[in-house]
This record gives C-alpha cells, sequence and structure tokens, in this order.
C-alpha cells in the first residue's frame, strides 16, 4: 500500500519504513562475481587538468546560439571568457 511522504516532521515513521524497505536491501553481490571482474590499471592521467589545446578543442566544438543544456551557461559565455 503506498505512502505519501509529506516531510520526515509530519510523517517520520513512514519515512523509516519507506527508507527500510526501498534503499535498506542487503547486497546481492558475491565476493566470487566480483573477482570475475576483469582488474585495469588505473589512468592516474585523468586526474589532470585539461591542457590549453584540451581547452581551446572543447570551446571550438560548443555550439552559438543554441539552447544551453542543464547548466543554463549558454557557449558563448565560455567562448568570451565570462565576458
Amino acid at each position: 500500500m503506498p505512502v505519501i511522504l509529506l516531510t520526515e516532521k509530519k510523517n517520520p515513521k513512514a519515512l523509516v519504513e519507506q527508507f527500510q524497505s526501498v534503499l535498506n536491501h542487503p547486497s546481492t553481490i558475491f565476493d566470487a562475481a566480483i573477482a570475475c571482474l576483469p582488474q585495469v590499471e588505473i589512468n592516474a592521467d585523468l586526474d589532470l587538468p585539461p591542457t590549453p589545446q584540451e581547452t581551446i578543442s572543447a570551446l571550438q566544438q560548443l555550439s552559438n546560439k543554441k539552447t544551453p543544456g542543464s547548466h543554463a551557461t549558454p557557449a558563448e559565455i565560455y567562448e568570451n571568457g565570462g565576458r
């Protein structure tokens, strides 16, 4: 039976029950399954800041005069250094 959770203050017991029933499940992943996954080296280069050339290339690929994505920042802002 679905329960409407308005806020924690209004319905704390229902919130606890919802959390326990939906989010508090034991893991179904077995250690043997994890051991079968391929082991790969960590690419330390991914932690480095982008190079100036990578930044220029990314800016050149942006579409001007288009609706911005979820960040809501138009490409022209980035291309003009925020001016």
